[in-house]
């Protein structure tokens, strides 16, 4: 915090400056004719355990109107971060707003997809390649309006784990830019940033047309060839380190990605095992799918805690290749377990254990293909049904190998998920009618 002392005096009475910490403590000082607020804001748990995100906040304040500009300087960023952001940035854009984002380039990690993303948002977007010197690795979000602006400066890349579920620390500055000293902290933030373009050959403009030379010389991976590691199962998979019997925290979940960017992180995948296909006789629509969404009826809500009958849910036959493939092992009908990363929006994300099961024809009850999804998912519903069920398809090597989310109807992003399930089926039973997306 001692950092604000840099700036001199503009005139006037001195005033106290006022530090506001997470734990609800502050620190004091003078600085000029101004009192600037900053606050500590702690990620992914506030106060009280509370939690609270970086991608929460820029997002928050994104949409209010107040801004004209969004500057981005990240060290890295990847399309778990900006598909979950990709809405409101072209929202943004879209309002008259401009967007500027900085990445570091040739560090394995920024990808071709981010700044796809980035660019179908409306944002211009720059990269940085020190040439293995140093490591790029700043973290900056200013937003910049005609009598106000915002900063965050700490430890969240433009990544999923980076804006809402590493642990992370920022520096949080609401400016009053009619007051000279936050007009000067906001200029000392604009003069680093546009220093970054003296390092000539070094700065580099990312345009559509050049991002595949890019990914040949190294500069940007291919999501789609190259894994992203999935951190959040990594407790679930190899359980708690020896010796000290604690399970992995339980972390606030991160939002759904933004449903309008139609193959933009399908990956590539092992192929499947023919005679698998060939037995079950599944069309190969679903195989390559990034995420499926899917209504669900009142009878798919209805077995709740408590509630006798099994949590299952009727889901279309040529959806059942998303999924991994069911075989013959011992109980009745061909299945499989895979683990799932379940968002609980008021609470957490948890790791939970889905079955996927063929009833095949000739057998007792209708043939169908079901996941059995559990009572904690189904409590999640709302018991009229209406909701839509989204999975996202996690990277080949991922444990848990798929995210899920339970979208209601008053969500901002039920609209836009709703027109992706595009397709109709009458489900056999009481399951009612389906309509699903697979994109």
């Amino acid at each position: 915090m001692g950092n604000y002392q840099t700036h001199p005096p503009i005139g006037g009475a001195n005033k106290e400056v006022g530090a506001h910490f997470g734990d609800g403590s502050e620190i004091q000082g003078t600085l000029g004719d101004v009192l600037l607020i900053a606050s500590f804001h702690q990620q992914p748990f506030g106060p009280g355990g509370v939690p609270q995100t970086i991608g929460g906040a820029l997002v928050c304040r994104l949409v209010r109107g107040r801004y004209h500009t969004l500057k981005i300087c990240v060290g890295f960023a990847n399309s778990s971060g900006t598909s979950r952001i990709f809405g409101p940035l072209r929202d943004f854009v879209a309002s008259g707003g401009n967007v500027e984002v900085c990445v570091g380039l040739a560090n394995g990690i920024t990808s071709r997809q981010a700044v796809e993303h980035l660019l179908m948002a409306g944002a211009s977007v720059w990269g940085v390649d020190t040439r293995g010197s140093v490591l790029f690795h700043p973290k900056v979000y200013v937003l910049e309006g005609n009598a106000e602006a915002w900063a965050a400066v700490g430890s969240s890349n433009l990544t999923s784990d980076g804006l809402y579920r590493n642990f992370a620390a920022s520096t949080l500055t609401d400016l009053d830019l009619t007051h000279g000293t936050d007009a000067a902290y906001l200029q000392e933030l604009a003069s680093w940033l546009a220093g970054l373009r003296q390092h000539v050959g070094n700065f580099l403009r990312l345009e559509g047309n050049t991002l595949r030379y890019l990914v040949t010389s190294g500069q940007l991976i291919d999501e789609r060839a190259v894994q992203r590691r999935q951190r959040l199962g990594i407790s679930a998979r190899h359980g708690p380190p020896a010796g000290r019997g604690h399970a992995g925290i339980r972390i606030p979940p991160a939002p759904p990605p933004y449903p309008g960017l139609q193959g933009a992180r399908t990956r590539l995948r092992p192929r499947r095992r023919g005679r698998a296909r060939a037995a079950l006789g599944v069309a190969a629509t679903s195989a390559g799918a990034q995420s499926f969404a899917m209504t669900l009826s009142t009878f798919d809500c209805s077995h709740r805690t408590g509630v006798p009958g099994t949590p299952d849910m009727s889901i279309p036959k040529n959806v059942a290749q998303f999924f991994p493939p069911v075989s013959l092992q011992g109980r009745k009908y061909p299945d499989e377990y895979f683990g799932v990363i379940l968002n609980d929006p008021p609470r957490s994300a948890r790791i939970s254990k889905y079955r996927i099961w063929q009833r095949p024809p000739g057998g007792t009850g209708h043939a169908d293909w079901r996941v059995r999804v559990g009572h904690e998912t189904i409590d999640l519903t709302s018991p009229g049904g209406g909701d839509i069920l989204l999975f996202e398809r996690l990277p080949h090597g991922s444990s848990p190998s798929y995210e899920v989310w339970i979208i209601t109807t008053d969500d901002p992003s039920y609209p836009e998920l709703r027109a992706r399930c595009n397709r109709k089926v009458q489900a056999t039973g009481r399951a009612g009618i389906k309509h699903y997306g697979l994109y």
